[in-house]
């Protein structure tokens, strides 16, 4: 099982906290913190289904969490982003 590194933790990053390979499945399975409310792509999904645009002032606290989480990574924080 792989663990991942002590890392602080930062309200905007989403921490791992190990892994493993499940044979059965053919799967590499990842344990990482429960999202509340989900992830941005669920928010983005559900706006878009209901047809609801972002307020700016959304839109701009979104682009600030994300800022603020790229800032909380260090190092190549493209390597980490995910859709």
């Amino acid at each position: 099982m792989a663990q991942f590194p002590g890392e602080e933790a930062h309200p905007n990053i989403i921490r791992g906290h190990h892994s493993y390979w499940d044979e059965t499945q053919k799967l590499q399975i990842i344990i990482m913190d429960y999202c509340k409310f989900g992830d941005l792509l669920r928010l983005i999904t559900l706006h878009s289904q209901i047809k609801k645009r972002f307020s700016k002032e959304e839109v701009m606290k979104l682009i600030c969490q994300v800022t603020a989480g790229l800032c909380g990574l260090g190092g190549n924080p493209h390597l980490d982003l995910k859709p």
